[in-house]
């Protein structure tokens, strides 16, 4: 294949993103606002107060690079928040002008504070500020070997499962953050995702056999609850 080729095939499909929402990654409109208020609202407060201060300095430079920042923030927002397709890596690439703006707003309000004890009492809270969000998700302590035994079970289940699927087969609702690990050990492409009916018709269509994982999260009883889903494949994740 050249090079041509192969460019005008793989614009036309990061193109779909805009129009289309591939492989089941749909959400709201303001689903990105939520994620940047999820994982980064520390940044973006002490980005506003930069982008607030930036705009009364009396530096034309300093001004001229608050305001790109600023265009820059709202268009990228803007495209991804009304495109089809949903990923939160979508708007990362904005965390460059943010942590400038941000950066801005904390030497600022350090530069003009009078009372410079203030200054590491300052630095503590954003630091705690920063990173509070980020602990959220570490509350439980899990032990090392938990995690090693755990990797050992998805390659004796999933070389287990790959063992007994078509070449064909497509492979949902693996246990969370898992899919990578079930595509490495099955050959198979995998998702996290319980399929919709209108997946199954689809997939059925163009050939492939969808299979699913059964677990907490997704039990024997909710799948017998879906008629579309009977006729297919399925395992249970034992551990």
């Amino acid at each position: 294949m050249e090079y041509r080729e192969v460019f005008v095939r793989e614009w036309k499909y990061n193109s779909e993103h805009l129009f289309e929402p591939l492989e089941g990654h749909v959400n709201e409109w303001y689903f990105h606002l939520k994620t940047w208020y999820d994982y980064f609202l520390p940044i973006v407060v002490f980005s506003a107060i930069g982008l607030l201060l930036i705009h009364k300095e009396k530096n034309v430079v300093a001004r001229k690079i608050g305001i790109v920042s600023s265009l820059a923030i709202v268009a990228v927002m803007l495209v991804y928040s009304f495109a089809a397709t949903a990923l939160p890596a979508y708007t990362i690439i904005l965390l460059l002008p943010v942590a400038f703006l941000a950066a801005a707003g904390i030497e600022r309000f350090l530069s003009v504070t009078e009372k410079k004890w203030l200054n590491p009492v300052f630095i503590i809270l954003i630091t705690g500020f920063a990173t509070y969000n980020l602990w959220q998700g570490y509350k439980t302590y899990i032990p090392q070997d938990w995690i090693a035994e755990h990797q050992l079970h998805m390659k004796e289940f999933y070389s287990e499962v790959g063992d007994k699927l078509p070449e064909n087969a497509v492979i949902f609702n693996t246990p969370e953050m898992e899919f990578i690990e079930a595509m490495y050990y099955t050959g198979r492409v995998s998702y996290q995702m319980v399929p919709t009916e209108e997946d199954i018709d689809e997939m059925v269509a163009k050939g492939y056999e969808p299979t699913l994982i059964l677990d907490q999260t997704f039990t024997r009883e909710e799948f017998n609850e879906k008629d579309y889903l009977r006729p297919f494949q399925t395992f249970e994740w034992p551990y």
